[in-house]
Order: structure tokens, then C-alpha cells, then sequence
């Protein structure tokens, strides 16, 4: 199967100009003044409140005061990087291009390198595998997924990580698919998405897994589990699935638009926010995810993330670093 470049441009760095990143094993992140204005691709929140952000060029930027101040982690690589998950307030990992994988024990400011696989110059070598997405069951059992149907996984909290082969996924015709996503459900399960329709099932048997049926063969980029088990998967052209008994039957949601749907959160309140990548769009549903208003951001500048820091207020990363959001949530 060839790597399709733009689908995975897209998710990285929304469709900018790819810059080749550095040995992740030679150089420390970019330490820049405005960092927070610079091409963010993950926020999360930690149970004690901190905001954690990745991005491009190894940039890390954590704050305490829900978003007004940021400052720049300590980061041991150049590498972008396209996904975060902290487990408790202390220990946290991150994932990107290079296969870099890195960890924190102090709630994001220090991080050290646990894994990478940099892009070499010898082209019959080559082989760009970046990583998209990283999830823990609790501080040992953690997996990665990226291209190529890269899935890799640690016991021992990332200190040794080995790549899987997910047999029972692998479409003779097809191939593994690129997996964009993964996380951990509420009943112990794991859920992961990807190209080409793809959605599964898991445990923590990680070569336990059970492919959905969804009458959809394009790429999805983002999942969310509602507080009531509802399912939301979303992705290129709008669109956006919706599950009520745990993936065993979907339907479509319309939203009437075309944009790439990259990342959806929920509110304290149970108000649903999707982004559209390119075009600044913003997606609200106040029925738990059954129908969505549309709002756009008046510089239409790109989206690759968000997260609620409270009930009323929404920041977003993407092109232009940390935007507030939160005007598209009043009535």
C-alpha cells in the first residue's frame, strides 16, 4: 500500500509545507519567543487543570493558568509531534514523526526520548512510518498507532516498546490502514481509527481486535466516547458517525459541509464541539451529537485540535498557535 502523503500532511500539519525534521536523536526542540502562536496539532487537559500542547519542530508548551500564559517544555527532539495523553498529572507521552515517542513525570515541563526511528538518507532504507496517536491503559500498558498500520505497544511504560502485527485487520486487498486514533473506552476497551472506513474494537489483549461495520470508506480522523457511551467518529468531507450500543450500528449525522472533521470534545455541560481543519470551522451539537450547528472562525485559519478548559471556555490549537473559541459557545 502507498503512503498517501496528503492524508497524512493533513493530519499532521494541515496541509503546510512539509519541513523535514531534524535527527530526533541530535537536536533539542526550538526554545522561540511567541511559541504559542506557532503550529500546534494537540491540546489535552490534565485532571489538575494544566493545559499540555504538541506541535511542530518538538514544541511542547504547558500552561496554569487555563491558557492566558504558556511556557516551553524542555523536549530532547526536533521531530513534530502529532499526539499527547497524560495518564494522571505527572506522566504523559507524546508521538509524531520520526516515530518519536517521549515521556514526562513532571506534568509536561521535562521530557525524555523513549523511541525513534529517524528518516535516513539511504532512499532504499527510507521508510517514513511517523506516529499519530499514543493511549495508556495505566502507567505500563501504553500503544502507539500511526502510518502504514504502525501499532506499537509497552508493558513496562514505555521504557522498551516493540511494533505488533495486527493480523486480523490486515485486508489481503488492501493492506493495513494508516490508524489515526486510539482510546480507551470507559468498559476497559480500546476503540482506533483510520483510513479508508476503518473502525475497531480492542482489549488489552492487543492482538484482540474485531474491525466494524460502517457503510463509509473514507479516512477518520478523530473518536469520542460521550458520558453516556455514545460513540462520535469523524473525518474527511464532513462527516461524522454516531453509535448508541457501542459500535454495532451507526448512523450518519448531516452537516452539510465538505471540510475534513480532525478532532471533537465534549463540555463539562454535554455541549459536543467539532473542528474542520482548513477553513476554521467550528461544529456544536446540543443534543448529544444528533444534529450540529455550523460557526466559523473569522480568519478561517486552521484547526487542529481543542478542548474545553471549563463550561465557557473552548481554546483551539492549529495555525496560528492557542485561539480562544469561546464566543461560538453562547447562544
Amino acid at each position: 500500500m502507498k503512503l498517501n502523503l496528503k492524508i497524512i500532511l493533513a493530519v499532521c500539519v494541515l496541509s503546510f509545507t512539509f519541513m523535514k525534521n531534524a535527527n530526533a536523536q541530535d537536536q533539542s526542540s526550538w526554545h522561540a519567543p511567541n511559541v504559542s502562536q506557532s503550529l500546534l496539532l494537540k491540546v489535552v487537559k490534565l485532571p489538575n487543570g494544566r493545559l499540555v500542547s504538541v506541535g511542530e519542530r518538538g514544541h511542547v508548551l504547558w500552561s496554569d493558568d487555563q491558557s492566558k500564559t504558556w511556557i516551553q517544555a524542555n523536549v530532547p527532539i526536533r521531530s513534530s509531534l502529532t499526539g499527547v495523553f497524560f495518564i494522571d498529572d505527572k506522566t504523559g507521552w507524546a508521538v509524531g514523526h520520526d516515530t518519536v515517542i517521549i515521556n514526562t513525570t513532571d506534568g509536561g515541563e521535562n521530557w525524555a526520548l523513549q523511541n525513534t526511528a529517524p528518516i535516513i538518507d539511504d532512499p532504499q532504507q527510507n521508510v517514513e512510518k511517523p506516529l499519530f496517536n499514543v493511549a495508556f491503559l495505566d502507567k505500563n500498558r501504553g500503544f502507539a498507532v500511526g502510518a502504514y498500520g504502525n501499532f506499537m505497544a509497552t508493558n513496562q511504560g514505555g521504557t522498551e516498546w516493540h511494533e505488533e502485527y495486527l493480523e486480523t485487520l490486515d485486508d489481503p486487498d488492501f493492506g493495513l490502514p494508516h490508524l489515526y486514533q486510539i482510546k480507551p473506552l470507559k468498559n476497559g476497551q480500546l476503540i482506533m481509527t483510520g483510513e479508508a472506513g476503518f473502525v475497531a474494537l480492542g482489549d488489552s489483549n492487543i492482538l484482540n481486535w474485531k474491525r466494524l461495520s460502517l457503510d463509509y470508506q473514507g479516512s477518520f480522523f478523530a473518536v469520542h466516547v460521550l458520558n453516556d457511551d455514545v460513540l462520535l467518529v469523524a473525518g474527511l468531507r464532513g462527516n461524522i458517525f454516531r453509535s448508541i450500543d457501542n459500535g454495532q450500528n451507526w448512523q450518519l449525522i448531516p452537516t452539510n459541509i465538505k471540510n475534513n472533521l480532525y478532532s471533537i470534545t465534549l463540555s463539562p455541560n454535554n455541549k459536543i464541539v467539532a473542528i474542520g481543519g482548513a477553513d476554521g470551522v467550528v461544529l456544536i451539537s446540543h443534543d448529544n451529537g444528533q444534529h450540529f450547528l455550523f460557526y466559523q472562525k473569522d480568519d478561517r485559519k486552521a484547526i487542529s485540535d481543542l478542548i474545553f478548559v471549563d463550561d465557557e471556555k473552548l481554546i483551539s490549537v492549529g495555525e496560528d498557535g492557542v485561539s480562544d473559541l469561546s464566543r461560538f459557545l453562547k447562544p
